[in-house]
């Protein structure tokens, strides 16, 4: 593995072509069809280790070009864009739900008030809102920047200006930690230095629609050409992105940007890496990206470490069954493996699904299916909160990269890894249902949060009126306690980096259930007492304990007693003297309190049987006395005080109240043979107690001395 320091000097470039055309006008560089199909390639990512499954969670139509990654708003819904389609053609924005519900929420009409032809992802920022770009229309006619509600209202925030600004966004827009949205434009601009023109730019917005230019990369090369992938704020609080052309040896570079230090190359890809043409992650301290290759390679995984900045090519595929032509970002999961797909290769020849271990094993987790001889997106993968990775891919007969071959019909793939792989974001509640006013507590985290574009958390509820208790930007890991005033199900979210969420639904009723047991004997001989239990348990975890009291009733009429509640428990016991033989249905009725309903338990079936036979019980030792170190034999007799019907059960022998043995009676006696060794020389008063049984009463025998002598 070699290192390459980051900061060595970055010679210039002479001669760019990758990306210039023969148009006269110098911010005509829009990337031919051909070049623009290499932006659509292949990304995502999926399961840890084994395999994965794959289901199409939804087809698109013919035409629609779905070349955008998704994310997963704090609703819990997935929403993308598509480039072509929708009700003018010009695009469309969508919304799925986890079941497979498909809405299009908003079509673009590619005219000066929204815009068209959406090929970037989008993000949802801190007030709920989902930004994003379009690539044509607008004021000025190479396209938007907006920001559309969840129902899809839009609003237009910035027309790109093709001078000033610099015009096709192929990459989303990053939250970063300030709240601002930063994006680049990978062609024009403006480089104000020299007064030149610039081959792409990097810009903000803030939410409120104020737009700034931060940088324009210089037309010779020397910074890159064509920043078309998504930025990333690391952890260290700096900007890195990748250009797909420019640099030593116009394959492009890789840059780090901040407000202090400007744009600065780390790294001039070559001819054997191939082009980073989309964007970085981070995991650990770690910056990871995949190259897109020359002709005769098959494309990389490579690393930068921060703080040092060294670049090291991590993994090289061979274009066998791991796969080749990577061609869009990778994805860190909470396991902390990296996922990604390649565009070729593998058992179909149609490109793979893959993860890539932290000790640097790349496994083959699904190939993508015989036939689809191209495989394009220009999707990330993304992992949803039920940890399934899913990926919008464009699956094609066709050979070639000749843009009107296509159809742009598309699959929404969901990939199901065989071992589960925990959400980058969880969100659990400690309780279900609740009253109002009731404090519950939400409990989240973040796994894959090293990253600062990762830790930028906030709360969103699924309501008009916004939950005051569960709002604004969270931390990474914690806990809160919230209440809800009024009865209704409410969904709260979290979403972290403007892609990934979690939902939790609580509901507030006016009143929760329980459900109450009963127990006790089946069975009682008259005379005798039975102990009746009843437990009185929530149907919700989390809930308040019940308190309250219950009424103890026979035959559904006849009322035993009412106890109140210790713990949810209420015990009665009850004698049985005077109660007729007879079978009777007992139930416990809880009688409800400010929090739950009443409700009443299943009938005990209790039978009332004869009265108990009293018995008497004899003890003798033999021998008495005895050797110490010698054994003992202690017997007892049980007799009937009525009838011929001899005892049986159980006998314990007792020194003091301490159990020293048992047996159970033959033909009426019990033998316990006890060893005196290592037993004192000394006079020990011994007790037989006969334990009873269903017919016959327990009764205890008179002391017996049993003397032992050295």
């Amino acid at each position: 593995m070699t290192l390459v320091s980051l900061t060595q000097p970055v010679p210039l470039y002479a001669e760019i072509t990758f990306i210039r055309s023969s148009s006269s006008n110098p911010f005509d560089i829009s990337l031919n069809r051909a070049v623009l199909l290499l932006f659509l390639c292949m990304a995502a990512s999926a399961a840890r280790a084994q395999t994965a499954t794959a289901a199409s969670a939804y087809s698109f139509p013919a035409g629609a070009f779905p070349v955008s990654s998704l994310i997963q708003a704090g609703d819990g819904n997935f929403y993308g864009v598509t480039n072509l389609g929708g009700s003018y053609n010009e695009g469309s924005l969508y919304r799925l739900t986890p079941a497979g519900v498909f809405t299009n929420i908003y079509s673009f009409t590619g005219l000066s008030s929204d815009g068209g032809e959406p090929t970037a992802g989008l993000t949802q920022a801190g007030d709920g809102n989902l930004y994003g770009t379009t690539t044509v229309g607008g004021a000025n006619g190479v396209g938007t920047i907006f920001n559309i509600s969840l129902q899809g209202v839009l609003s237009t925030l910035h027309s790109f200006d093709p001078y000033a600004d610099g015009n096709t966004p192929y990459a989303a827009l990053t939250l970063a930690g300030d709240g601002n949205l930063y994006g680049t434009l990978s062609q024009g601009g403006y480089t104000s230095s020299n007064g030149t023109y610039a081959g792409g730019t990097i810009f903000s917005i803030s939410t409120a629609g104020i737009y700034s230019n931060l940088a324009s990369l210089p037309w010779d090369g020397s910074q890159g050409l064509s920043p078309s992938a998504r930025l990333i704020q690391a952890s260290d609080g700096a900007l890195y992105g990748t250009t797909a052309a420019g640099g030593t040896e116009d394959m492009g570079t890789l840059f780090s940007y901040s407000s202090q230090s400007g744009v600065i190359v780390l790294y001039n890809f070559t001819l054997a890496d191939g082009s980073p043409l989309y964007g970085l992650i981070q995991s650990g301290s770690t910056l990871y990206g995949a190259t897109f290759p020359n002709p005769d390679g098959n494309g990389e995984i490579f690393t930068v470490a921060l703080p040092t900045k060294l670049f090291s090519v991590l993994f090289s595929f061979t274009g066998n069954s791991d796969g080749g032509l990577p061609a869009t970002a990778l994805f860190p999961a909470g396991n902390g493996a990296i996922y990604g797909t390649t565009q070729s290769a593998g058992s179909n020849n149609t490109g793979t699904l893959f993860d890539l271990s932290v000790t640097s094993t790349l496994a083959t987790l699904y190939d993508f299916p015989a036939g689809s001889i191209n495989t394009y997106t220009d999707a990330a993968l993304l992992q949803g909160s039920d940890g399934n990775f899913y990926d919008a891919v464009i699956l094609e007969t066709t050979i070639g990269l000749d843009w009107s071959q296509l159809d742009g019909a598309g699959t929404l793939f969901r990939f199901t890894p065989s071992q589960s792989v925990t959400p980058p974001v969880t969100l659990t509640t400690s309780a279900s249902t609740v009253l109002p006013n009731q404090p519950f507590m939400l409990n989240w985290n973040v796994a894959s949060a090293a990253s600062l574009t990762a830790q930028q958390c906030f709360a969103t509820t699924g309501e008009a009126s916004p939950i005051l208790s569960w709002s604004g930007s969270k931390s990474i890991a914690g806990s809160q306690s919230v209440t809800l005033s009024s009865v209704g199900t409410y969904l709260f979210g979290l979403t972290c980096g403007g892609t990934v969420s979690a939902t939790a639904t609580v509901t507030a009723v006016e009143s929760l259930s329980a459900a109450t047991q009963l127990s006790g004997p089946s069975s009682v001989a008259q005379g005798q007492r039975a102990t009746l239990v009843a437990t009185v348990t929530p149907s919700v975890t989390g809930g308040p304990v019940p308190t309250g009291s219950i009424t103890f009733i026979a035959d559904g009429s006849i009322t035993l007693a009412t106890i109140p509640l210790s713990s949810a428990i209420a015990t009665f016991t009850a004698s049985s003297a005077g109660v007729p033989l007879g079978t009777y249905f007992i139930t416990a009725q809880y009688n409800g309190d400010d929090a739950y309903s009443a409700v009443t338990s299943p009938a005990l079936k209790v039978t009332v049987t004869s009265p108990l036979i009293g018995t008497t019980t004899s003890l003798v030792a033999s021998p008495d006395p005895v050797a110490s170190g010698q054994t003992v034999a202690l017997t007892a007799t049980v007799q009937p005080a009525s009838g011929s019907i001899t005892p049986t059960g159980t006998v314990q022998f007792l020194y003091q109240s301490v159990v020293i043995g048992s047996a159970q009676l033959s033909a009426g006696k019990a033998t316990l043979r006890a060893s005196t060794a290592g037993v004192a020389a000394d006079s020990y008063p011994i007790t037989a107690a006969y334990l009873g049984n269903s017919t016959n009463k327990a009764s205890n025998s008179p002391n017996v001395t049993v003397k032992i002598t050295d």
